[in-house]
C-alpha cells in the first residue's frame, strides 16, 4: 500500500457536516473561553500563529532576494519548513478540535431527560377516564414525545461530535508521528561522521582549486614571488582548519535543532495515544467522563503548538584571514547541500523504522507509548453508562 508521504495533508475521514463556516469558526476564536473571562480561545494558538507568520514573511522575502542574509535565521527557518511542524493545516485542525468540544460541552442531556422522568412520573398518577386529567395526559404525553425525539437528536450529534474529536486526535498523532520519525532520520545523518567528512573534503578540495585559478593567474601576469606562495599555503591551511570546526559545529547545531523537535513530538505523541485508547475503548463511562478526556485531549493539543520552544545558535565568522567572504560563502553552500540532503532522506525513507529507536543520536528510555495501535474497531461512547 502507498505510503502517504504528506505532514498534515488531506483529512480524509472527515465528517464534511460538521465542517465550521469560516465566520462562525472566527467568532468562536474571538470569544472569550470562559464567561466574563478575559483570554479568548484563539490565544491558544498566539505563539503558533506568530512562528506560521514570521515563516512566511521570510519565504516571502527569500524569494524576492531581499531577505536579510542570517545564517542562523536561514538554518532555523531551512529546518523548520522541513520537517513541516509549523503548518495552516495543523493550526486548523486544532482551531476546528475546540470549536466542535465548545459544541459536545454545550449539549445538555439533563433537561430532556428530567422532564421525560417527572412527566411520565405525573402521568402514571392521572386517571385517564377523567376527562380533566385525560386532556392532561394526552398533553403530557405529546410533551414527553417530542423530548424523546429531541433527546435522540442529542444523542446523535454527540456521537457525531464525539467521533469527530477522535479522528482529528488520531490524524494529528498520526502526522506527529511523522515528523516525529523525519527528525530521528535527519539527527542520523547529521550525527553521522562521514556527513561530516565528505563535506570537509569537498569544501577544501573546492578551495584549493580555487587558490590555485588565482595562482596560475597571478603567473601568467608575472605576479608571483616565493612569499605569494607561502602566503596562499598558510591561508589555506587557516581556512580549512575554520572549515573543520564550522562544519562540525553547524551540523551539531542543526541536529539539536531536530532532536528538540523530535523530543517534543515524542511526548506528546504519548499523550495523544493514551487518552485516544481512553475515548475508544468499550468500557462504559458517563457523559462526564468523556468531557473530561476530551478536554484532556484539548490540554494536549494546545500545547503542542504553545510550548514549542525551538532555536538554534549558528556562531558567526570570525576569521582573520582576508578570505572570510570564502570562509561565509562555503559554509552556506554546505549548509544547502546538507538541507538538500535531508529532503532527499524525507522522500526515500518512509517504509524504513529503523531510524526511530537507533539511528537518533539522543534516547529517550522513559517513552513507553506504543508506536501504532492495533486495527481493532473503535468505539465512541456507546455504552455510556450515567446518561
Amino acid at each position: 500500500m502507498a505510503i502517504d508521504k504528506t505532514i498534515f495533508g488531506l483529512r480524509f475521514g472527515a465528517n464534511d457536516e460538521l465542517f465550521p463556516l469560516q465566520e462562525d469558526l472566527r467568532v468562536f476564536l474571538e470569544s472569550p473561553k470562559e464567561e466574563n473571562g478575559k483570554k479568548l480561545h484563539g490565544e491558544d494558538l498566539t505563539m503558533y500563529n506568530g512562528m506560521l507568520e514570521s515563516i512566511k514573511a521570510y519565504g516571502y522575502y527569500h524569494a524576492r532576494g531581499t531577505a536579510a542574509e542570517n545564517l542562523q535565521r536561514k538554518v532555523f527557518i531551512s529546518v523548520l519548513e522541513h520537517v513541516s511542524f509549523f503548518n495552516p493545516a495543523f493550526k486548523s485542525v486544532i482551531e476546528q478540535y475546540k470549536y466542535h468540544f465548545h459544541a459536545l460541552k454545550a449539549i445538555d442531556f439533563k433537561k430532556p431527560k428530567g422532564f421525560i422522568r417527572s412527566a411520565e412520573e405525573e402521568i402514571g398518577r392521572l386517571n385517564p377516564k377523567k376527562k380533566d386529567e385525560a386532556a392532561r395526559l394526552a398533553r403530557l404525553r405529546g410533551m414527553v414525545d417530542e423530548r424523546k425525539s429531541a433527546l435522540e437528536a442529542l444523542e446523535k450529534r454527540w456521537e457525531a461530535l464525539a467521533k469527530e474529536l477522535n479522528h482529528i486526535a488520531r490524524y494529528v498523532r498520526e502526522n506527529l508521528v511523522k515528523i516525529e520519525r523525519l527528525c530521528g532520520a535527519s539527527v542520523g545523518i547529521l550525527a553521522d561522521t562521514q556527513t561530516a567528512l565528505h563535506e570537509e573534503s569537498r569544501i577544501i578540495d573546492e578551495i584549493k582549486v580555487q587558490f590555485k585559478e588565482h595562482l596560475k593567474d597571478s603567473l601568467h601576469r608575472g605576479q608571483l614571488s616565493k612569499q605569494d606562495l607561502e602566503e596562499v599555503k598558510r591561508a589555506v591551511d587557516t581556512l580549512s582548519q575554520e572549515i573543520s570546526e564550522f562544519i562540525r559545529e553547524d551540523l551539531n547545531a542543526m541536529a539539536g535543532l531536530y532532536d528538540s523537535i523530535y523530543s517534543h513530538t515524542r511526548k506528546f505523541i504519548h499523550a495523544l495515544d493514551t487518552l485516544t485508547m481512553r475515548t475508544e475503548d468499550n468500557e462504559d463511562k458517563s457523559v462526564e467522563d468523556y468531557r473530561k478526556l476530551f478536554m484532556q485531549i484539548e490540554g494536549v493539543l494546545v500545547s503542542v503548538v504553545s510550548e514549542c520552544h525551538f532555536e538554534v545558535k549558528i556562531r558567526e565568522s570570525h576569521s582573520e584571514t582576508a578570505y572570510r567572504d570564502i570562509l561565509d560563502e562555503k559554509r552556506k553552500e554546505m549548509l544547502d547541500r546538507v538541507l538538500e540532503l535531508l529532503l532527499k532522506e524525507r522522500r526515500s525513507t518512509w517504509n524504513d523504522r529503523r531510524y526511530v529507536a537507533d539511528r537518533r543520536r539522543f534516547k529517550d528510555p522513559g517513552y513507553k507509548g506504543p508506536e501504532r495501535r492495533s486495527g481493532h474497531d473503535r468505539r465512541v461512547g456507546k455504552r455510556r453508562g450515567g446518561r
